[in-house]
């Protein structure tokens, strides 16, 4: 079977993903005076990895009788940990090894602006699969 044919949008400018980054970049071109664009979204909902992840970390409560859910700082500091050496290691590639090359990874300035520490399908395999281990369930009194 093949993919179904989208025709074009007629839009000025089309935002893809309506996770926090696409619904911010919409809130932004509307302040920018843009009122001709499109936000595409091909999950249900919006919110994107963002929501997903919350949504399963708050079912987990509720499935636990919890009433409060916060991120082990241990499991933080392990992902504060990893951002930095991919951040480090592509720092290195863009600035030095290809600091010649025009990226949209960096800005006017020329500084590597943040870059997610996996790839989307890393990332959306993760939010779907994170240990609750990572998680500190906890019913506070009432």
């Amino acid at each position: 079977m093949g993919a179904e044919r989208l025709s074009a949008p007629d839009h000025e400018v089309v935002v893809i993903g309506a996770g926090p980054g696409g619904i911010a970049a919409g809130v932004e071109l509307k302040r920018a005076g843009v009122r001709d664009f499109v936000i595409l979204e091909r999950a249900d909902e919006v919110g994107g990895m963002t929501a997903a992840q919350a949504v399963r970390a708050l079912s987990e409560a509720r499935r636990r009788g919890a009433t409060c859910v916060a991120v082990r700082q241990d499991a933080h500091d392990a992902y504060d940990r990893r951002v930095y050496r991919h951040g480090a290691a592509m720092r290195y590639y863009l600035a030095e090894l290809n600091a010649h090359v025009p990226t949209y990874y960096r800005d006017s300035q020329g500084d590597s602006t943040y870059i997610r520490p996996t790839g989307f399908f890393s990332a959306r395999r993760a939010h779907h699969r994170f240990p609750f281990s990572d998680y500190d369930f906890d019913r506070l009194p009432a």
